[in-house]
């Protein structure tokens, strides 16, 4: 069964709807970057270094670390 081809002016949100649902995504993502400081990212990642989680990675530990630190605030 082929599948319906919805155009844009059949969408059920309006164009002001999604730009802001953009713009709180924005405020929302400034918001958590600035609840979580480079300093507490990197001590994060230091300490996945040590266990050695990524060897030999220093970007996923980045990541792993704003990953964790994320979780814990709950966003």
């Amino acid at each position: 069964m082929p599948k319906k081809v919805i155009k844009k002016s059949e969408s059920n949100a309006s164009p002001n709807s999604t730009r802001r649902t953009r713009a709180k995504r924005n405020v929302i993502a400034k918001s958590l970057n600035a609840a979580l400081s480079d300093d507490q990212i990197r001590q994060r990642a230091y300490k996945i270094f040590r266990e050695g989680r990524n060897p030999s990675d220093p970007t996923a530990d980045w990541f792993q670390a704003e990953h964790e630190l994320r979780a814990e605030l709950g966003t």
